[in-house]
C-alpha cells in the first residue's frame, strides 16, 4: 500500500534533517499552499541544496531504503540536475538539485507552512518563487497555477518577480500574464 504524500514529505523532512540539507517544497504542492482550490499532482517536487558529498550520502541512504533512483539532466550523472525517485510504498518524488544562484535564494526565502496537516511546518516556496518557477516551466498547468494564485488574492512582491524574470530572460511571460489581467 502506498503512503500518502504527507508521509513521503515526513520521510524527506527526516532524511534532509539528518544530513543537514536545506530544501523546499516546489511544484503543484507549493502552489496548492497558497491558492483557494488545490489541484492534484502525481508526484512531489523538492528543491534541495546539496553539495556533491552530501548528495552521495543522501543517495546512499535512498538506495538503502529501497528507492529506485533515476538521475536525469546535466552531463554529470553522479551529480545530476534532477533525480526521479520511485518507491513501492512512498509517493513518487523528484529532487531538483539547486545549482543556480536563484535556486539558492528561493530556498533561503522559504516559508514554513503546514497546508497538508502534518502537525508540523515544512519549508515551501514563497508565493513569488512559485510564480517564478511556474514562469520558467510555462506549461499550460503552470500558467493556470499562476492564475489561481492571482484569483486567491495572494499578495506578491512584483519587483522581486520582475528581477528574476529579467535574470532568466522571461520577462515577456510575466508581462503577458500581467496584461491578461
Amino acid at each position: 500500500m502506498k503512503h500518502a504524500a504527507a508521509d513521503t514529505l515526513n520521510y524527506f523532512s527526516d532524511l534532509f534533517a539528518a544530513h543537514q540539507v536545506r530544501w523546499v517544497v516546489v511544484g503543484a504542492l507549493a502552489a496548492n499552499a497558497y491558492r483557494l482550490q488545490t489541484r492534484t499532482t502525481t508526484d512531489l517536487d523538492l528543491l534541495v541544496d546539496l553539495t556533491e558529498e552530501r548528495y552521495r550520502a543522501v543517495r546512499a541512504e535512498l538506495d538503502g531504503d529501497a528507492w529506485s533512483v533515476h538521475p536525469t539532466g546535466g552531463e554529470r550523472r553522479e551529480f545530476p540536475d534532477i533525480v526521479r525517485l520511485r518507491h513501492t510504498s512512498y509517493f513518487p518524488t523528484d529532487l531538483l538539485l539547486a545549482k543556480t544562484p536563484y535556486q539558492v535564494v528561493a530556498i533561503q526565502r522559504a516559508r514554513l507552512l503546514d497546508p497538508v496537516a502534518l502537525g508540523f511546518p515544512l519549508p515551501y516556496l514563497s508565493p513569488e518563487d512559485v510564480v517564478v518557477h511556474k514562469l520558467l516551466a510555462y506549461r499550460f498547468r503552470d500558467r493556470d497555477d499562476i492564475e489561481s494564485l492571482a484569483k486567491a488574492g495572494v499578495p506578491l512582491d512584483e519587483e522581486y518577480i520582475r528581477h528574476w524574470c529579467a535574470e532568466w530572460e522571461i520577462s515577456d511571460r510575466w508581462e503577458e500574464f500581467r496584461g491578461s489581467r
